[in-house]
């Protein structure tokens, strides 16, 4: 969404790299518009062709060996609607990697072997106590609770990852793992604490109206919760771990699994049903009006 935090990121890429050849950019897109995700799949098309037609890239280059769909917002204390009216959370967390993937799969922009890495969350377990995703409701227009339309948005995540991996997986074909990262310390928890986990120390408690008991608890409760809670490199641990192959290296299976801390783990008996990743799956693809290609 940002092209200066792009340039950033790509400048210190290019720092850290072994190979000062290897070809590092960056796309901009929204995730929170289809239009927005289409135009970034072009945007990627054409750079892929052009990293390929240069011939100090690596002939290689014109496909992806990884896809990490790692967006998202969580817990929004109100319902709000992304520019093609979903519910933001079910909207920015599941449809638009749905889509995405989709566009990318569909234009042959994946290696045949390419890795799809899904950020879920433990918090796919309150959906599962709550009896799984509501498919009747499945965007909350009957009524909104925050942490069910998180925990729901992310069921979805570990849903899409298994049904993507059943279709399209095996045989040498694409591997799609989910994964939960941990609680890590970035700026997602702005919307419950107005701050973000970024600044435990010094959380913004300017919201509380001048309460001092408010403030107090607040800055504490963030404070407690900072001893748990990951720096960004650990909490990319997992999702490094999966996408250089660390799995297959160890002998590891996760072709359709739910990975925590770079272990399998079993997830909620919601994160396994067949029956609803195939419905999720056709509903995704209604809402979107992405249908993915036959593999």
């Amino acid at each position: 969404r940002d092209e200066e935090k792009g340039e950033k990121i790509v400048s210190l890429s290019k720092e850290e790299s072994w190979n000062s050849a290897f070809p590092i950019t960056y796309i901009t897109m929204n995730l929170d518009d289809l239009d927005s995700i289409k135009s970034g799949v072009a945007q990627l098309t054409s750079k892929l062709a052009a990293f390929a037609a240069d011939s100090e890239s690596d002939s290689d280059s014109s496909q992806l060996d990884v896809l990490m769909n790692n967006a998202g917002v969580m817990a929004l204390p109100e319902r709000t609607v992304t520019k093609d009216g979903f519910e933001a959370q079910l909207g920015i967390n599941h449809l638009s990697h749905f889509a995405l993937t989709g566009l990318i799969m569909n234009g042959g922009l994946l290696k045949p072997d390419a890795k799809v890495i899904s950020l879920s969350s433990s918090a796919h377990s309150i959906a599962s106590a709550r009896g799984g995703v509501d498919f009747s409701d499945i965007q909350s227009e009957r009524g909104y609770d925050a942490w069910k339309a998180y925990g729901a948005s992310k069921l979805c995540n570990l849903l899409f990852a298994r049904e993507l991996q059943r279709r399209y997986g095996g045989g040498g074909k694409i591997t799609s793992t989910a994964v939960h990262p941990g609680v890590v310390r970035t700026d997602l928890a702005r919307y419950i604490f107005g701050t973000s986990t970024e600044d435990t120390d010094n959380p913004d408690v300017s919201s509380d109206d001048g309460n001092p008991i408010a403030k107090f608890f607040k800055k504490t409760a963030l404070q407690a919760l900072a001893l748990f809670i990951k720096d960004v490199e650990s909490g990319a641990d997992s999702q490094v771990w999966l996408a250089s192959g660390g799995a297959k290296k160890e002998g590891i299976d996760v072709a359709g699994k739910y990975v925590v801390d770079m272990k399998p783990v079993k997830p909620s008996d919601a994160g396994t049903g067949e029956t609803a990743a195939q419905n999720l799956w056709k509903i995704s693809e209604a809402l979107t009006g992405i249908e993915y290609l036959e593999s």
